[in-house]
């Protein structure tokens, strides 16, 4: 395809998608069903940073102690590399971190 023929396919699929979604009639959100979303996205949200931040903390400052002692290494990259570590834990810890926040008994939206 030409730049034309993928410019006319991406307008004519954004044409058809509005004018689908201007055919439904969805009500907005109440009040409380958006504190509901809130407070069931905030608490995940707020695990997490704190377990992030805590394995990035204590394993960068390990690795300066240790291995930035013995190769020279910045606090920086120490720093960098208890991100690293952090982010490889917080892929895992995602799913306990939701699993907690289920058991919780937060409202549903």
């Amino acid at each position: 395809r030409t730049a034309e023929e993928w410019a006319r396919a991406r307008e004519n699929a954004e044409e058809e998608t509005v004018a689908a979604v201007q055919q439904e009639d969805v009500p907005f959100p109440t009040r409380q069903q958006l504190w509901r979303l809130h407070v069931r996205s905030a608490v995940p949200f707020v695990g997490f940073g704190f377990f992030d931040n805590m394995i990035m903390l204590t394993v960068g400052g390990a690795i300066e102690n240790t291995i930035g002692v013995a190769f020279a290494l910045t606090s920086l990259a120490a720093a960098g590399m208890g991100q690293m570590v952090s982010d490889a834990c917080g892929i895992t810890l995602q799913g306990f971190i939701e699993r907690f926040a289920d058991r919780l008994g937060l409202p549903n939206a």
